[in-house]
């Protein structure tokens, strides 16, 4: 009987020990509530951005950034203004790894990105950091999640020369 308990124990331990190896959080889709943001004014072509949220799929291998612009109408009697779409940047995983990056703080790292630059289009990227896996002291408590969102392209007219922007996020797992 002893010895079935102990034996017992022991294989839960090695379980335990196994499932926190890879933390649950990562392996499912995951939401994230995005309330700080800064864009890029060369990156959106609205006066701001009002909500903006994140799915990180990792089922499908997928990064979807939803960005709501705000909404901007003249004060002019008779004008019917329509409120801008929201914006939808949907990004694919590099398929290869099977488990996020971790940085030296145990941070876990997602990047998406599609280059089209060289047929005339442009780099679209994704980094995703999930600061809940921090091991690292910090002065204040991170956000859950750093967003990074950047582009790049070649602007051809007036004369040619590359254009680089950089929105960031922060927020909270919903």
């Amino acid at each position: 009987m002893k010895t079935s308990t102990l034996l017992g124990l022991a294989l839960l331990a090695g379980f335990q020990n196994t499932a926190s190896a890879a933390p649950l959080h990562w392996l499912a889709v995951t939401n994230y509530k995005l309330d700080q943001v800064q864009i890029d004014p060369l990156q959106i072509e609205y006066q701001g951005v009002t909500e903006a949220s994140l799915i990180l799929d990792l089922a499908s291998n997928v990064i979807t950034l939803d960005m709501t612009p705000a909404f901007h109408c003249p004060d002019v009697p008779g004008l019917q203004c329509s409120p801008p779409r929201p914006i939808f940047v949907r990004l694919p995983l590099d398929p290869t790894l099977s488990q996020p990056q971790l940085d030296e703080c145990k941070i876990a790292v997602f990047v998406a990105q599609v280059d089209a630059r060289p047929a005339d289009g442009s780099l679209r990227k994704i980094t995703v950091r999930d600061n809940r896996g921090n091991i690292c002291p910090t002065k204040q408590k991170l956000p859950d999640v750093h967003v990074y969102y950047e582009t790049a392209y070649v602007e051809r007219i007036p004369v040619l020369k590359s254009v680089t922007t950089r929105s960031s996020f922060s927020g909270s797992i919903q």
